[in-house]
């Protein structure tokens, strides 16, 4: 069971909604396999969340991210829907496409050579 605490931990991300739930340097988010997280970790002076990305139409900040963040990371911001006001921010499991973990698409990320935590020889 450890291993597929490991495993889920691993594979799951934020999928961006209104944006109130996420911290922007905290949690894992971004579409970025393995972290899912800001590399380069400006800093602010209070936590930030996705929210405080955008502007009052929803749209994103553009000049702020591409201020504050690099190039790389400011890319996959501003590549992300801007989500929906009326959308809470949802965990999602990075590989499946429908975004829910099942046993199978965890043995099918493991057999991609994924650090899974896991031996194959006996037990575990």
């Amino acid at each position: 069971m450890v291993w597929g605490k490991k495993l889920v931990l691993n594979g799951y991300r934020w999928r961006i909604g209104d944006g109130n739930t996420v911290r922007v340097l905290e949690d894992p988010w971004l579409p970025r396999p393995v972290t899912f997280r800001v590399y380069d970790k400006p800093v602010f002076p209070h936590p930030l969340y996705v929210v405080d990305l955008k502007l009052v139409d929803g749209q994103w900040d553009e000049h702020f991210i591409k201020a504050h963040f690099n190039e790389e990371d400011a890319e996959l911001i501003l590549k992300l829907p801007c989500g929906s006001g009326g959308v809470e921010d949802k965990v999602m499991w990075h590989y499946a496409k429908n975004g829910e973990y099942s046993v199978r698409s965890g043995y099918r990320r493991c057999g991609s050579g994924a650090d899974c935590g896991m031996r194959f020889n006996g037990l575990g």
